[in-house]
C-alpha cells in the first residue's frame, strides 16, 4: 500500500529556507497565484519530492511532468527530464522501462518564480496512451533519502580562442562533485547556431568532451575541424554521479572567418539597470541576438534588473541608407559614429525601433548599442537592412571587436 512522496517546500529558487516537510499523496497542483501552504511564499519557492514508485505490470512507462515554472524528474538515480526553465508551460516526457511491482527511487523538483503555479507527474503505456497523474498506491515516501542532492558549482569563467581558422579552445576552471568540492562526473558541452538559453537548450546538439578535471583546475576543451564562414555558440553544464546538473554557463560565440579579424561585439554587462560602475563580465559575443526571457544572461548576474553595452566596429559592403533595426525588452540607445539614432530608455515590452543612416563603404563606423532590463522577459536584438541586403540580424562578418 502507497502513501505518497515526501515533500520538502523551501521558500527561494534554490532550495533556500525550508519551510514545511511532509508527504503528498500525489503531485497533482495547481496552485495558480496562491501560497501551495502555509509559510510558504506564492511566488520563488521550490519543492522537492523523493520516495520509490513501482508499476503494476511490467513494461516501458511513459513519464510526464508538466508545471509552470521549471521542473526535473529522477529516476532510479538518472535525469530523465530537466526543463529548469523560467516558462510558463513545460511538458516533458521520458520512457522508463519498469518490472512489475519493483520499486524505484524517484526525485522530483519544482521551482516558481511568479504569477501561476502549477505541477503535475503522471505516467502513460502503450496500451493506455493518456497520462495520468501517478496514483498514492504506486508511491512510497519510505526513506532512507540517501540520494546526494547537492549539483557542482556553475561554470562562470567560460571563455574561448580561436584555434586556427576552424578550431576553438573553451577554457574554464573545472567545478566539484558538490559545489566546487572533489571531481564533476561528465560535462554536458551544446553547440548552435544562436545563443543558447535553458529554453533551447536541448535544442542545440550536444558534443563528446574529455573526462573533468579536480576541481578548480583550470581545463581546456578544444574543438576542431569546424567548417568556416559560420557563427557557433557554445554553452557547458556539469553533472555529478546522480546526475544533478549545475546551472549553465553563460554562452560564448565567434564566427569562423579566414581573415584572421575577431568579428563581433564587445558586449559588457552591468548589475543595475544604468551602465554605472564597473562592468561585472567582459565578452564577445558574434551578434546582439538575444531572447533571454526570464533567464539571467549570465551566471554571475541576476534574471532582472541588469543592463548591457554592445560595441563594434562596423564595415558596409556598399555606400548608401543603412536602416538599424532594435527590438528589445526593456529599454534601447543606438548611436553610429557618436551620434544618437534611435533613444527609447524606458521600460516597455518587446519593441521594434528603427533608424536610416548614410553610410560610406570602407570606413570603420562606431557603433553602440546600450540596453536594460528591469523585471520579466529580457530580450535585446539588433538588426539592419541596406543596399542589396534584406532585414536580418547584423551579421558577425560585418562588424569586428574595437
Amino acid at each position: 500500500m502507497g502513501d505518497g512522496l515526501a515533500a520538502w517546500y523551501y521558500a527561494g529558487t534554490s532550495f533556500d529556507s525550508l519551510q514545511l516537510q511532509g508527504v503528498d499523496p500525489d503531485v497533482d497542483f495547481d496552485w495558480g497565484v496562491s501560497v501551495p501552504a502555509t509559510g510558504v511564499p506564492a511566488d520563488n519557492f521550490t519543492v522537492r519530492w523523493m520516495g520509490h514508485v513501482w508499476a503494476p505490470t511490467t513494461g516501458v512507462y511513459s513519464l510526464n511532468v508538466q508545471s509552470n515554472n521549471g521542473a526535473r524528474l529522477w529516476v532510479d538515480g538518472r535525469l530523465l527530464i530537466n526543463q529548469w526553465t523560467h516558462n510558463a508551460t513545460n511538458d516533458g516526457t521520458a520512457p522508463f522501462a519498469f518490472q512489475e511491482d519493483r520499486p524505484v527511487r524517484i526525485r522530483l523538483e519544482y521551482v516558481e518564480y511568479t504569477q501561476q503555479a502549477d505541477v503535475r507527474l503522471a505516467w502513460a503505456t502503450v496500451g493506455n496512451p493518456v497520462a495520468t497523474v501517478i496514483p498514492t498506491s504506486q508511491l512510497s515516501s519510505a526513506g532512507p533519502y540517501t540520494e546526494d542532492v547537492t549539483p557542482p558549482a556553475v561554470v562562470d569563467t567560460l571563455t574561448l580562442e580561436r584555434v586556427g581558422n576552424n578550431g576553438v579552445d573553451l577554457t574554464f576552471v573545472a567545478p566539484g562533485d558538490d559545489g566546487f568540492e572533489g571531481t564533476a562526473t561528465r560535462y554536458d558541452l551544446r553547440i548552435f547556431n544562436a545563443p543558447i538559453t535553458r529554453a533551447n537548450w536541448y535544442l542545440a546538439a550536444a558534443l563528446t568532451t574529455d573526462a573533468p578535471e579536480p576541481a578548480g583546475t583550470v581545463q581546456t576543451i578544444s574543438l576542431s575541424s569546424l567548417p568556416q564562414d559560420s557563427v557557433y555558440y557554445f554553452a557547458l553544464l556539469a553533472l555529478d554521479e546522480e546526475d544533478n546538473p549545475a546551472p549553465a554557463s553563460q554562452t560564448v560565440g565567434v564566427l569562423l572567418s579566414n581573415d584572421g579579424a575577431q568579428h563581433g561585439f564587445r558586449a559588457q554587462y552591468f548589475d543595475n539597470e544604468n551602465l554605472t560602475g564597473a562592468p561585472v563580465i567582459t565578452e564577445v559575443t558574434p551578434t546582439v541576438n538575444f531572447n533571454w526571457g526570464r533567464d539571467e544572461p549570465h551566471p554571475a548576474l541576476a534574471a532582472d534588473h541588469f543592463s548591457a553595452r554592445f560595441t563594434a566596429t562596423l564595415t558596409v559592403p556598399s555606400s548608401g541608407t543603412w536602416t538599424f533595426f532594435t527590438y528589445t525588452d526593456d529599454g534601447v540607445r543606438l548611436s553610429v559614429d557618436g551620434q544618437q539614432v534611435i533613444t527609447r530608455w524606458a521600460e516597455q515590452s518587446a519593441t521594434e525601433t528603427s533608424a536610416s543612416v548614410p553610410l560610406t563603404a570602407g570606413e570603420g563606423h562606431v557603433l553602440q548599442m546600450d540596453y536594460f532590463d528591469a523585471e520579466f522577459n529580457a530580450v535585446a536584438q539588433l538588426s539592419w537592412a541596406g543596399p542589396g541586403v534584406s532585414k536580418q540580424i547584423l551579421p558577425a562578418s560585418a562588424v569586428t571587436v574595437p
